[in-house]
């Protein structure tokens, strides 16, 4: 089926101009039925992505990140249930919208990236067939479909897209993977991208390039960006405002630099010192870790979700819902706001000095040594150089 295989009322739905944020998100509630019992994973979950806007959601794994992604597209798995809630793409409401218009929508306005594009892609089938989906469900097909392709590989940077298309998955590399799905994203030209943890499973070096190529590509495409990561560095360079959450809990909302600089709530503090501190050795500095767990899904937190954690939580805060604090743009759920200050955002020294030696490693201790190593892969009857 294509858009325009769909009815008239369905298309007009993707084509309607516009003045509402790119994504609206107000009191979602959403649980998981698992074993006969519904386990809440969100609870009152607020927030909105302007037009041309990026928009940071970070915490830990398991905190409901990819939930909030998953809702805010229909893609819930069969036993997610939305219990309460709005959510709107582009004023509309996601609830009232029949299946062949939240297709139609998928088609043209929004595009998700996922954090691991190998399993995103199909093994069995050519990274050309599959990018040429997305045009078909446009519309488009044959010659200019695969032109299409290859227009964008060009433009997320592959040196070799003839090559690329006629790859299965396997064939490429991490990074390579990730390009072809932020290609095949933007090939619709959304006006909403939701990219789940997409540098997750990239070494620091590719990852600042295919981070480098999403700016380049937001600002090309004028894209919404709902940017989701457990890596404040990440989202600081990325985001114009973000949203913290913690246990399907929005706990602090505001922009980058406010909520960064002041952050207003303890759980936002103890990601910051979770960080590695500027300047200093990355085989010396030591890292801070949060203490304790989550709570478990489904489980009801009398008070404040972060207090069995918290080094600043009181009797208070175990027993009763912290009301909203705002700051101008700048909002918190935390009884304690104001002395948030208190918590030290920096990373003490470490207490362990450097292993000497480290200059010189003794010719005993190596356990691996390669001299004067290549491989190289004949592919079209040329030799491809991966190691020389």
């Amino acid at each position: 089926m294509t858009v325009s295989d769909l009815p008239a009322e369905a298309v007009a739905l993707c084509d309607e101009p516009g003045v509402a944020p790119a994504l609206e998100v107000k009191d979602l509630d959403v649980a998981y039925r698992i074993r006969g019992r519904d386990l809440q994973v969100l609870r009152n979950v607020s927030f909105s992505v302007g037009r041309g806007e990026s928009y940071g959601l970070v915490g830990e794994s398991g905190c409901g990140k990819s939930t909030v992604a998953l809702a805010a597209l229909g893609g819930l798995p069969r036993n997610g249930i939305v219990r309460g809630g709005e959510i709107r793409i582009e004023g509309r409401d996601l609830a009232g919208l029949r299946a062949p218009a939240l297709r139609a929508m998928r088609a043209k306005s929004v595009s998700m990236v996922y954090q691991d594009a190998g399993r995103a892609l199909n093994p069995s089938i050519t990274i050309g067939r599959q990018m040429a989906e997305v045009f078909e469900l446009l519309g488009i097909h044959g010659k200019e479909a695969l032109d299409r392709c290859e227009a964008m590989l060009q433009r997320v940077q592959i040196a070799s897209p003839g090559r690329v298309i006629a790859s299965y998955p396997h064939q490429l590399s991490g990074g390579m993977l990730q390009r072809v799905v932020i290609a095949m994203a933007l090939s619709k030209d959304p006006t909403l991208l939701v990219l789940d943890e997409p540098t997750t499973a990239l070494d620091a070096t590719v990852e600042a390039e295919v981070l480098d190529l999403i700016a380049g590509l937001r600002k090309e495409f004028s894209a919404s960006v709902l940017f989701i990561s457990h890596n404040l560095g990440v989202i600081e360079q990325m985001c114009d405002r973000i949203g913290v959450l913690y246990a399907g809990s929005l706990v602090e909302e505001g922009s980058a630099r406010d909520l960064l600089r002041r952050p207003m709530h303890p759980y936002t503090v103890r990601l910051l010192r979770c960080l590695p501190a500027a300047g200093r050795s990355k085989t010396t500095a030591r890292l801070e870790t949060i203490e304790g767990f989550l709570p478990p899904p489904g489980v009801i937190v009398p008070g404040c979700v972060f207090a069995a954690r918290c080094d600043l939580a009181d009797e208070l805060c175990h027993t009763v819902p912290p009301p909203p604090h705002a700051d101008g743009g700048h909002s918190s759920l935390c009884h304690h706001w104001e002395r948030v200050g208190e918590l030290s955002p920096g990373v003490p020294e470490p207490a362990v000095p450097e292993i000497a030696g480290t200059n010189a490693v003794e010719a005993d201790r190596i356990v691996l040594r390669a001299r004067n190593l290549s491989k190289s892969f004949r592919i079209g009857g040329r030799a491809l150089h991966a190691v020389e």
